[in-house]
């Protein structure tokens, strides 16, 4: 279950006019409407309802559900003299051929959307990498025969995902999973990623103004060429690690291009004698924008 955000927005309410004494039925909606929030949008069916809460865990949020049945707040705030306690969980019902989608941003270190596990589908989805996954009932959703979830990147972000859940109950799945499928074969980014230029030429200068940023925190960055290999006497680790003497290190810089729209550089700064504090050096992970822009970094020590 994915932590929700929780304000209910009001719903129009439906006016009849009554002729001889009978109320006409309200025809559903046709067509599509756009759906455009939090640098996500897409069209979906018109006769799907919109619900905004405002529900957050420590890694998620709620966009937004899109249903075709009610959908409740799914958080209950329960009051003790001692304590407040936040029970969250899905509290719709689904009825035949119908559905719940939540849509929703995650970020959490270590999450890396270029690694698809082994039971999903790739796929690239508004010009950026991501995948699908569909398992069989919910036991914790009674009715549910189908879940799908659709995984994909954030623009300029390795460890940021969106997440689109749907919850499906038949016997008309096949139908229910086109909407689904047209929903997100319309899905585009606001603002959309900015493509990297192409050459080695563009790549090196990213990695040189992104490496004169970082020389700011720490002269040890100094040792990292723009492209390749080269030594340079260092007294401290990129991390800020003082070393216990000055060695001859040997730097390293490798660029990769990745369907993110960012440059992968990873550096490599090899000490050629252990230090007791700082090990054999350090590897230094960078991931930049078109820009230069250093969007995340991750280091990690050579033992």
């Amino acid at each position: 279950m994915h932590a929700r955000l929780i304000r209910v927005a009001p719903l129009a309410a439906l006016a009849l006019v009554v002729a001889c004494g009978v109320a006409p039925s309200t025809p559903p909606a046709t067509g599509t409407t756009s759906f455009d929030e939090g640098g996500l949008g897409f069209e979906y069916p018109a006769a799907w309802q919109e619900f905004h809460y405002d529900v957050q865990s420590s890694f998620s949020r709620v966009i937004a559900y899109l249903a075709t049945v009610n959908v409740p707040e799914p958080c209950a705030t329960t009051a003790a003299s001692d304590s407040t306690s936040v029970d969250c969980a899905d509290r719709f019902t689904l009825s035949q051929d119908t559905l719940v989608v939540a849509v929703m941003s995650y970020g959490s270190p270590g999450t890396d959307i270029t690694q698809v596990p082994s039971d999903a589908t790739p796929l690239t989805i508004g010009g950026l990498p991501g995948y699908v996954e569909t398992d069989g009932p919910d036991a914790a959703v009674p009715g549910v025969d189908r879940t799908v979830t659709w995984t994909i990147a954030a623009p300029g972000f390795i460890d940021n995902v969106y997440m689109i859940e749907a919850q499906m109950r038949g016997p008309d799945l096949d139908r229910l999973q086109g909407q689904l499928d047209a929903m997100v074969a319309s899905l585009r980014y606001d603002p959309p990623p900015t493509p990297l230029p192409s050459g080695s030429d563009a790549a090196t200068a990213a990695v040189a103004q992104a490496l004169a940023g970082q020389l700011q925190n720490d002269p040890s960055w100094a040792c990292f060429p723009t492209s390749g290999t080269r030594q340079m006497l260092v007294s401290s680790l990129p991390d800020g690690t003082d070393l216990a003497a000055p060695q001859l290190a040997t730097c390293s810089t490798l660029i990769t291009t990745t369907p993110l729209q960012l440059w992968r550089v990873d550096l490599t700064l090899q000490l050629p004698q252990a230090d007791p504090q700082a090990g054999h050096g350090e590897t230094v992970t960078l991931w930049l924008g078109a820009d230069g822009y250093v969007g995340q970094s991750e280091a990690s020590p050579i033992p």
